[in-house]
């Protein structure tokens, strides 16, 4: 139904891990930030964080690690906010041609869509730590205009 690039769908499983490794009751936006920064390649967080020890300070600020947790077996329910963020990263995908990319869920964050009918939502406040670290709304924008690095 959702044409969810690959990476896409591996940032989302990671976001469950570091959820759940951090012990949460929900998975949130904070998490699928996490999610999407493990997941990752390496010349795409050079392109995203340039600066040295970004990475390691932007983790640490979204309350994970820099490594990606482990694989747990286990479920865990989305926050509203985070169904919001991924609804967020759908429609600003929408605007372009092809699939949702692990940077529009960045993205979402920061332009979350009601998912479950409700009314206007407002950005979780990840956003303000996402856009500190030099991954605001108009940064993702470019970033996603660029092609891919591997």
């Amino acid at each position: 139904m959702y044409n969810f690039h690959d990476d896409t769908h591996l940032a989302i499983l990671q976001a469950r891990h570091e959820a759940l490794h951090l012990r949460a009751d929900e998975l949130t936006p904070a998490h699928l930030a996490l999610g999407v920064l493990h997941t990752l390649g390496e010349a795409e967080v050079r392109l995203a964080l340039p600066a040295p020890g970004a990475f390691d300070s932007l983790c640490r600020a979204l309350g994970g690690r820099s490594e990606p947790a482990p694989v747990i077996a286990s479920d865990i329910r989305y926050s509203e906010a985070a169904r919001d963020a991924i609804a967020g990263a759908m429609f600003v995908a929408a605007g372009g041609a092809g699939a949702i990319l692990p940077l529009h869920l960045l993205a979402g964050i920061h332009c979350p869509q009601p998912a479950a009918g409700t009314g206007a939502t407002a950005p979780a406040p990840v956003a303000a730590v996402l856009e500190q670290a030099g991954l605001g709304a108009s940064a993702l924008q470019a970033l996603l205009t660029l092609p891919r690095p591997r």
